[in-house]
């Protein structure tokens, strides 16, 4: 027994010293995830967990990830890193569906998340609050919801993103920023320090790294874990201590 716990406590270190070495180390693939935990394929399968939300939203999301995706043109960054059309429907629908009032995004580049979530909290009145490293998307959502775009400093990130959050009570959670390994830890424990109970946090590009798993045993949430097109995305709620 004794040798088994020392061969983990090996493999843990050893892994932690390639992620400080190399940050932007990451990748593991969806037979790994699978392995881990029943990973889902289907906006039908989510209807069958504790996440499900109701079909017609799902549906209007979809129809609405469509149109932004026909609407947006000339992109200032590629369009791999735009949310596919599983999660844009989901994030539409839970929006809609469970009216938070503060919502976090983490990463905008061409906005198509922001636009998805904006289209739903014009609706229910909720306030986003979207950060990302690049100045050049201050100007992706030009609606007539609460929009607050935080530039986000080089240095010292952690530091802003801790003083920013720290002024309020947020119910949902949404990274797609910096998906290396050291900065998803970083962000999905500050995540759930902030959530409210009941708040959900939901990662697209769970596969670039295992913190996501991670994360989720450690603290004991009820999770998932959704194949999409090409990337994975996880949903897990918070449900106090």
């Amino acid at each position: 027994m004794r040798r088994i716990e020392l061969l983990k406590s090996l493999t843990f270190w050893k892994r932690q010293f390639v992620r400080f070495r190399n940050p932007d180390h990451h990748g593991v693939s969806a037979n790994y995830i699978s392995q881990k935990t029943k990973l889902l394929s289907s906006l039908e399968e989510i209807q069958t967990t504790n996440f499900q939300v109701v079909d017609q939203l799902l549906k209007d999301g979809f129809r609405l990830s469509k149109q932004i995706a026909n609407e947006m043109q000339a992109n200032a960054f590629p369009d791999e890193w735009n949310i596919e059309s599983k999660l844009a429907s989901y994030l539409y629908a839970y929006v809609v569906q469970k009216k938070p009032k503060v919502v976090v995004e983490t990463g905008v580049a061409n906005g198509f998340s922001t636009r998805i979530l904006m289209s739903a909290l014009e609706l229910t009145g909720g306030k986003l609050h979207s950060f990302d490293v690049k100045k050049e998307c201050e100007g992706v959502y030009t609606g007539s919801g609460d929009w607050n775009f935080h530039l986000v400093p080089r240095k010292k990130q952690k530091e802003y993103f801790r003083e920013i959050t720290s002024k309020w009570e947020i119910d949902f959670w949404f990274h797609d920023g910096d998906h290396s390994y050291i900065w998803q830890e970083f962000e999905y424990k500050l995540a759930l320090s902030k959530l409210a109970v009941g708040g959900l946090i939901l990662s697209d590009d769970i596969d670039t790294s295992e913190a996501w798993l991670e994360f989720c045993e450690r603290n004991n949430l009820e999770y998932e874990c959704v194949f999409d097109s090409r990337k994975i995305f996880g949903i897990a709620k918070y449900k106090g201590i």
